[in-house]
């Protein structure tokens, strides 16, 4: 998906996870109903996002990979030498 669920920022604040965070979140403004349709279909081992083009974190939320993703092209607004 583009744009990460909310789940993407309570992961990266309250559990450990690897990579950078260099801004902030910007997920959606969505409840949790899409996370736990995830969680509950027993189906979705990781969900990847985008959308900040600064931040590559990734880790394991309620038994949820999640990976966000910096950029997935040579276009991008970031510092090159990130």
């Amino acid at each position: 998906m583009h744009v990460p669920l909310p789940e993407f920022a309570y992961m990266y604040n309250e559990t450990k996870t690897g990579g950078n965070k260099i801004t902030i979140t910007g997920c959606s403004d969505s409840d949790a109903k899409p996370f736990n349709a995830f969680k509950n279909s027993e189906k979705i081992e990781a969900v990847f996002a985008g959308h900040d083009h600064q931040n590559d974190y990734w880790g394991e939320y309620n038994g949820i990979k999640l990976f966000y993703g910096r950029k997935s092209s040579e276009s991008f607004y970031s510092d090159p030498d990130i």
